[in-house]
């Protein structure tokens, strides 16, 4: 396709996007916390904190608050956990997991308007704590009144108010060895208001590894080095809500499953009974690594509300495989690059080895045999391939057909993209550092400078395509860039270079000259090895200027053009696979 040239000048913009929707977390992993959540505290509780607390072991992580100085019991708060951004909502929930230390210390909810000013709080009054530990609490918009709810039961009722911006989940009392931990957050949704979690899945910090050189060293185990945390068993989490949260309503036994991720085979099924929070040891021996399930991703799912937890990766050890890049978009290509231990692992007279590339249906979309221990298999991402995860799976089958997962990793194809390039100077191609680069798009928008020893900047990938992207550069002493475009397709990152020209390039005593950037009119990138024509239209004067590897020209008196004062001049460009120019018509009355 050819393509059209622009002598114009850039500038650019950086975008973020908020969390908008249902927000649901299990603070199985630190990205539920780090990603969404925000600690506030009173003003005199000023060493508060909230911190997410990763167990060591495989077991249940969840968000831990405290104030390590004590200043008595009241019936208010001393810190509490909400969203990042205020998000108004009519429902949300969470499970009190007690504290630690002595009585005194007990669960509050607090609501919050926009400014988070405290509308509503309940939870403990005049020595009395009604929010026990491990119980699930549930707020709900009822008729301009908050209803604060204790397993299914109504705890309390506000006063008339607006939905809220926040709800906090709160810890009342203070000391050095107290603590109030909360999970299973829910917020902004009516229905799917159940929780489960699996240890820590996130970049495989547990799994569930099956030896196959070894077996006896077989378990739960830490992902980054194989060492086993539990030979048997593994623990997990769930929490539910009322189901229609009225009087006298009984919580119905539901179902829950282990489930493969992938296939959606039931491995095993367990029941809730009448409780609304709970925990379930799973004898993953049994289940799965002596059972000769196939390997891959597990997950709790309650069949009922079509939710699921946290994958967790079951794989065997002696290899890895992972992309390249934790993100892409439509037409990347990406790469697996994989390697597989010797000693019994890499062994083509027991097993054939493969990599495939599986999407979250559980299609695979690609094969690839393998015929040495290391290499990469690549995969090209088109419009047939729906935004989602994709996974990459390193499997070795031995003569029976049986299939061991030797390394897995998965990757996101995204409909937003990033930009990044380079800042340079036009006219003698140096690095331009601090120059302001500004990215917007409709209403969201983020300021880079370009920095470092290159002239480099990035933007995080929050660009969506189909409306237009606007790009304002500037840096003193230099003519702005402005450019707008509409993206049509999504790139994990969008090189686009940036070139700004001196406001005067040849100095005070440099004599006339007609100087700019040349760029691509789709996207405004700079073109290097353009050629530039410089036409006087009343004299037939004529120079041929070729773009730096800024996209850059100059045409003056230093340059062999002897450009005339008060002469109109005509000015195109032209480039090996891209249209001509438009002309642009330029006076020349004194220096550039």
């Amino acid at each position: 396709m050819v393509k059209r040239l622009l002598v114009v000048l850039l500038i650019v913009i950086a975008l973020t996007i908020s969390i908008v929707g249902a927000t649901n977390l299990n603070f199985q992993n630190p990205t539920d916390f780090n990603s969404h959540m925000q600690c506030i505290i009173k003003p005199w509780a000023t060493q508060a904190q909230c911190t997410w607390i990763e167990s060591g072991t495989g077991g249940n992580n969840y968000v831990d608050m405290w104030d390590p100085v004590y200043e008595g019991y009241d019936s208010s708060w001393s810190q509490c956990m909400i969203l990042d951004n205020p998000y108004q909502t009519t429902y949300a929930a969470g499970t009190y997991l007690g504290y630690e230390g002595s009585a005194g210390n007990c669960g509050m909810v607090a609501l919050f308007d926009a400014s988070k000013t405290t509308t509503f709080a309940v939870g403990y009054s005049a020595g009395s704590c009604a929010i026990s530990k491990n119980t699930r609490i549930e707020m709900k918009m009822d008729g301009g009144r908050a209803k604060i709810y204790k397993n299914g039961a109504l705890l309390s009722t506000s006063g008339v108010i607006n939905n809220p911006y926040y709800v906090g989940l709160c810890g009342h009392g203070a000391g050095t060895s107290k603590r109030n931990s909360w999970d299973d957050y829910v917020y902004g949704q009516t229905e799917n208001k159940y929780v489960a979690g699996l240890p820590e899945s996130d970049n495989d910090t547990f799994i569930i590894l099956k030896d196959i050189v070894n077996p006896a060293s077989s378990g739960l185990a830490y992902g980054d080095n194989g060492t086993i945390v539990s030979s048997n068993f593994m623990t997990g989490t769930w929490s539910r809500g009322n189901t229609s949260i009225d009087a006298g309503t009984t919580q119905p036994n539901e179902s829950f499953q282990l489930v493969n991720y992938l296939t959606k085979k039931v491995i095993v099924t367990n029941y809730t009974g009448s409780a609304y929070l709970g925990t379930i040891t799973y004898n993953i021996n049994d289940l799965l690594i002596a059972s000769g399930e196939p390997q891959g991703y597990y997950a709790i799912y309650f069949p009922n509300q079509m939710q699921y937890s946290n994958p967790i990766l079951f794989k065997s050890n002696g290899a890895s495989v992972t992309w390249n890049e934790d993100t892409y978009s439509v037409g990347d290509t990406g790469t697996a690059i994989y390697y597989i231990l010797s000693g019994g692992y890499w062994d083509t007279s027991l097993y054939s080895y493969r990599v495939s590339i599986v999407d979250s249906y559980g299609q695979y979309l690609q094969n690839t045999s393998l015929t040495a221990s290391s290499g990469s298999v690549d995969f090209t991402f088109t419009e047939d391939n729906p935004e989602g995860v994709y996974y990459a799976i390193l499997t070795a089958t031995n003569h029976d057909g049986y299939e061991y997962i030797l390394g897995s990793d998965y990757a996101t194809l995204v409909s937003y993209f990033a930009y990044g390039g380079y800042v340079n100077n036009g006219y003698n191609t140096s690095i331009i550092t601090d120059a302001n680069i500004t990215i917007t798009q409709g209403l969201t928008a983020a300021e880079i400078l370009s920095s470092g020893y290159d002239g480099n900047y990035s933007s995080s990938p929050v660009f969506s395509t189909g409306s237009s992207v606007f790009f304002n550069a500037t840096k003193t002493g230099f003519k702005p860039y402005q450019y707008s475009f509409t993206p049509l397709a999504a790139k994990s990152v969008k090189n686009l270079n940036i070139t700004l020209y001196p406001l005067d390039p040849l100095g005070e005593y440099g004599g006339i000259g007609i100087g700019g950037v040349v760029r691509d009119a789709t996207i405004g990138r700079p073109l290097p090895g353009a050629t530039v024509y410089v036409y006087n239209t009343s004299t037939a004067e004529s120079y041929t200027k070729t773009t730096n590897v800024a996209g850059g020209y100059i045409c003056s008196i230093g340059d062999l053009c002897s450009l005339v004062p008060n002469q109109m001049y005509k000015i195109n460009a032209s480039k090996t696979g891209y249209n001509t120019s438009i002309d642009y018509n330029v006076l020349a009355f004194g220096r550039v």
